[in-house]
């Protein structure tokens, strides 16, 4: 679209544009003279307006679309004006599933370095040339044409590229036969000269034996061959033969066989379009990838990052072949990467491709699906894509189930001297590349890592009944027994402690997440950033009788005031039998069972604020909802005052014996409870019964086959597995009855802070 406005403009148009937010591209079209506005709105529209473009990218609902409808103005597609701009030009149409954008570059970069001055217009940002797009001197225009509305049976140029063909975007084709389709349209109205890529089936069986049709590749026969192929992993060279002679030789200063291939595709157009060889060799041996086309974003002697546009399997698997010689030729390194699926409809039509695409990793981070404009769709999730990764048997998967910045928070700390990190997608994930960028700007990988520092701090600061653990392993502290580290756990037997370490990390704006017993929280397999406390030791574990009322330290286990309980006649709070929790935790999740919940029972609330202020709670300021402690929202609580009432012993006892059958069924399994809140005027696991979720599996982790709300974890079972399996459950209820449940299992490490900043200001508990 960028480069499409500059040719109008540059054609005598008056071009104006609005895009959702402010990038690179906008203000590269800014310093054209091309006014872009920020976000939609139908006061985009001025008064001169006479016709619309608009991308596929683009709904059709948007303001101004609407606005133009409702004017009577014509609204075009982008894929039916740029073919219009070939007519009466010496035109070449880059068309294919993959490279198109890479072929383009090339061809107009040898153009331009052999003095033909071509037009051009590239869905890319090269890295050799003066922009997206350039109005020329010469006939020659350049363009890549685009497949993915099925605009590209518009074209009709002088010559066509076909760099590949493979189903892709299934939001406009119905299967790999409308694509083939499509494309043979394009090469029938190629009016001169098709070159098609012979490695690549689809392109030869779309292309091949049409008049005036010419081949490239590597495989014997073709017209156009490379051979004597050798590759690094910053490099390729090849000869150049055709009709059977050797032309001369090519050195390439981008890696990988698909470089290779889209070079030939290039040096065959510019040798139609009359350039001599000795001047491609020179054009191709100055070339620099296409932005974020295997990119070095960083490229330093201790840590590389790539980013690279590959959303498409077999996009992935020739990055993930080119990431694997980059480690290769660095001994010892690791090679991780982040993926950002692109489109719910890709993800579902290609889910099965996916998991065998990411070959070689040693990590890798799964990203929620970019949109772009689309409706969830089932089948086409991250989680449904997480659940094909273990289907599959791959390898296991770090689910970064939020957000950018959480991915981010996880990856910094682990870049070190021995790492290459990918950033693999179509969508904003390349915001993970700018922020390395930036933050290695300022030092080496170590000071990617903040946790050093703190745990210096923490320290010096001398902290009376407190130990500090780096890196402290928190799955072992949970009731499911899964989940990533914690940057530091800090076991806090004193007052005093807890009050220094919140003044500590609020001021120093780094998370601090308080952890009772573990029994309802999922861990995010990615850990948590900041400090992660649990409150142990008299301090926090002691009961102290005060008339109807006990004083319970909020670390007090809960079992352990049970047994306090019956043994001192007080009764009332039998229902919490068998909940393996702490006292904390129950007053913030509001606990309850078979009818009765803790804050029922809460006569007051003592604890500190997120700057280690004491808090006293009581009356009114006390509110309690469903599974939610609202007064303790940011609180740390510390003790707990809970209204009692009288029983003999053996009454107490007998209670409690009921309520433990109730519950005996789930003794040594590794489980959080239930998974969802109960629904208002329904339950949860008669809603995921009916949508036949009972014994439903992802990895390790499984619904109970005897109750369809609880969630058990193998010895295999990963966080993520657990993250998928709700969040998949979750989905089937509402397609199928329209209601949509609420967690009970807390899920914690989702929220982290900015990229900016080493925290943020949060207090989390758990049961």
């Amino acid at each position: 679209m960028a480069g499409l406005a500059v040719l109008l403009q540059a054609r005598g148009f008056r071009v104006s544009g609005c895009d959702l937010r402010a990038t690179r591209i906008t203000a590269w079209l800014a310093r054209q003279g091309i006014a872009v506005a920020t976000g939609h709105d139908r006061r985009h529209l001025r008064r001169d307006v006479r016709w619309i473009i608009r991308s596929a990218a683009v709904p059709a609902r948007c303001e101004e679309i609407t606005a133009a409808v409702a004017a009577g103005l014509p609204v075009f597609l982008r894929g039916r004006v740029l073919p219009a701009l070939l007519r009466g030009c010496v035109s070449v149409a880059v068309a294919g599933t993959h490279g198109k954008t890479t072929t383009t570059a090339m061809i107009a970069h040898v153009l331009t370095r052999a003095g033909k001055a071509p037009s051009f217009c590239i869905g890319g940002e090269p890295s050799t040339l003066s922009g997206l797009a350039v109005q020329g001197a010469s006939d020659i225009l350049v363009v890549e044409a685009d497949e993915s509305d099925g605009t590209l049976a518009l074209y009709r140029p002088e010559i066509g590229v076909v760099t590949s063909v493979e189903l892709d975007h299934p939001d406009h084709f119905a299967g790999y036969e409308d694509v083939a389709s499509c494309f043979g349209k394009f090469a029938r109205q190629v009016r001169r000269r098709l070159f098609f890529c012979a490695d690549e089936p689809g392109a030869r069986a779309v292309c091949a034996g049409r008049p005036g049709a010419c081949s490239y590749g590597v495989r014997a026969g073709a017209d156009f061959r490379a051979r004597g192929l050798k590759r690094t992993a910053t490099a390729t060279r090849f000869t150049v033969w055709h009709a059977g002679r050797a032309l001369g030789r090519i050195d390439l200063p981008v890696p990988g066989m698909y470089n290779a291939l889209n070079a030939l595709a290039a040096c065959a157009v510019a040798l139609e379009l009359g350039v001599p060889f000795m001047a491609i060799a020179r054009g191709l041996a100055g070339f620099a990838p296409v932005r974020r086309r295997f990119e070095l974003t960083v490229d330093r002697p201790d840590l590389t990052v790539v980013s690279d546009y590959a959303h498409h399997p077999t996009e992935i698997r020739a990055f993930c072949r080119a990431a694997a010689a980059l480690k290769r030729g660095r001994a010892g390194a690791r090679l991780l990467a982040v993926f950002q699926p692109h489109r719910y409809s890709r993800t579902r039509a290609l889910l099965a491709d996916f998991p065998a695409a990411f070959a070689g990793l040693d990590d890798l981070v799964l990203l929620p699906v970019y949109a772009a404009s689309e409706a969830p769709e089932q089948g086409g999730t991250l989680w449904d894509l997480y659940a094909a990764f273990r289907k599959a048997g791959r390898r296991r998967v770090l689910l970064c189930a939020a957000s950018l910045p959480q991915a981010w928070a996880w990856l910094r700390r682990r870049l070190d001297r021995r790492t290459i990190l990918g950033v693999v997608g179509a969508g904003d994930v390349d915001t993970i590349a700018r922020w390395a960028s930036r933050a290695l700007a300022r030092g080496g990988p170590a000071r990617l890592d903040p946790t050093g520092g703190w745990m210096h701090a923490l320290q010096r600061m001398k902290l009376e009944r407190t130990t500090v653990r780096r890196a402290c392993p928190l799955a072992r502290l949970t009731r499911l027994g899964v989940g990533g580290p914690a940057d530091i756990f800090l076991g806090i037997e004193s007052e005093r402690d807890l009050a220094s370490v919140l003044e500590w990390s609020y001021n120093r704006h780094v998370p601090f997440t308080l952890l009772g017993a573990g029994s309802n929280v999922l861990i995010s397999d990615l850990g948590l950033r900041g400090l992660v406390a649990r409150l142990g030791g008299p301090a926090f574990t002691a009961i102290r009788a005060e008339r109807e009322t006990m004083a319970c330290g909020a670390g007090l286990a809960l079992g352990r005031l049970m047994g306090w309980m019956e043994a001192h006649g007080r009764t009332g709070l039998e229902f919490l039998e068998g909940i393996p929790g702490t006292v904390g935790g129950a007053v913030r999740m509001n606990a309850g069972a078979w009818g009765g919940e803790i804050g029922a029972h809460v006569d007051w609330v003592r604890g500190r604020r997120p700057n280690g202020t004491e808090v006293h709670l009581a009356g009114n300021r006390l509110a309690f909802e469903y599974r939610n402690g609202v007064c303790v929202q940011g609180v740390s609580v510390v003790e707990v005052g809970l209204r009692t009432d009288r029983a003999a012993p053996a009454q107490i006892r007998a209670k409690r014996a009921e309520y433990a059958a109730r519950r005996k069924w789930l003794l040594g399994k590794r489980t959080a409870g239930s998974m969802f809140k109960n629904p208002p005027r329904d339950y949860a696991g008669r809603l995921l019964e009916a949508a036949g979720l009972k014994g439903f599996t992802v990895g390790g982790a499984r619904i109970s086959r005897r109750h369809a709300n609880i969630c058990l974890a193998r010895k295999n079972a990963t966080a993520s597995d657990v993250r998928a399996l709700l969040e998949i459950a979750r989905a089937a209820v509402a397609r199928r009855y329209k209601v949509a449940l609420a967690n009970e299992i807390v899920v914690l490490g989702e929220t982290d802070p900015p990229p900016g900043a080493d925290g943020g200001d949060m207090t989390q508990w758990d049961c």
